[in-house]
């Protein structure tokens, strides 16, 4: 499981406040997002600028995750785009690699700001009544 999430909204501010505020900010919420990776037991892989690049054991704990990531960000005034997908990966030193990872991107960039997309492998999403995307979006 596979999970990227990053910055999305309030980006206007950070030209009214200054890149030591948004530095501030963008701290104090990569803080928030460890302390979830670390009640969710994901893996945080790398950081992408302001976003994260996060391995799961399991689906629901990354859909989990990205919510309370997802509704920490709106505490602080800020609106995150987050996707979730499941697949192989391959390890590479410190990095991972492979469909999932640009899968997962991709899915990540097509969020809207506060949504949580997720897509599962196409085995798994035969089943019936099966949908190949779902989502969870907030209001």
């Amino acid at each position: 499981m596979v999970a990227r999430g990053g910055g999305g909204g309030r980006r206007r501010e950070r030209a009214h406040g200054g890149d030591a505020a948004w530095k501030e900010l963008l701290g104090g919420h990569s803080d928030q997002v460890r302390l979830e990776l670390e009640r969710y037991r994901g893996l945080e892989v790398t950081t992408t600028g302001d976003g994260f690049l996060v391995m799961f054991d399991g689906a629901a704990r990354a859909i989990r995750c990205a919510a309370a990531i997802r509704d920490g960000a709106v505490d602080d005034g800020l609106q995150i785009r987050a996707g979730v997908h499941s697949g192989e990966v391959e390890r590479q030193a410190d990095n991972i690699r492979g469909v999932a990872v640009h899968a997962v991107t991709r899915i990540a960039a097509l969020a809207r700001p506060g949504e949580v997309p997720r897509r599962p492998p196409r085995a798994c999403s035969r089943g019936p009544g099966s949908r190949s995307r779902t989502q969870e979006s907030t209001s």
